[in-house]
């Protein structure tokens, strides 16, 4: 099981939030990891990841370009981290990063 954490946990627009993948235990690791932000209401994917390093990259969900991220390698780990930059316009309700 994978613990999603926030530097925040309410966003303006254009915020950038980082976020961490973790393992909920320290046994526990993964290989793979998709992440996107939705709107939890209408599942429209908001905002982007810009790549910050080698270990993740962006990749392209529903014809747009950075709105999700990925790990880089099938090497297990523990952890990721990435930074999540909010929409311009703030989306009404709860947007949920899974």
């Amino acid at each position: 099981m994978n613990v999603i954490e926030a530097t925040k946990y309410q966003y303006n627009s254009g915020d950038s939030i980082q976020i961490t993948v973790r393992d909920a235990t320290s046994s526990d690791r993964f290989k793979g990891i998709l992440l996107v932000a939705k709107d939890q209401s209408s599942q429209n994917i908001l905002g982007n990841w810009p790549p910050i390093d080698s270990s993740v990259y962006v990749v392209s969900c529903d014809g747009t370009f950075s709105n999700g991220i990925t790990q880089a390698s099938s090497t297990t780990k523990s952890q990721i981290q990435a930074t999540w930059t909010s929409p311009s316009t703030i989306a009404q309700g709860n947007i949920v990063i899974r």
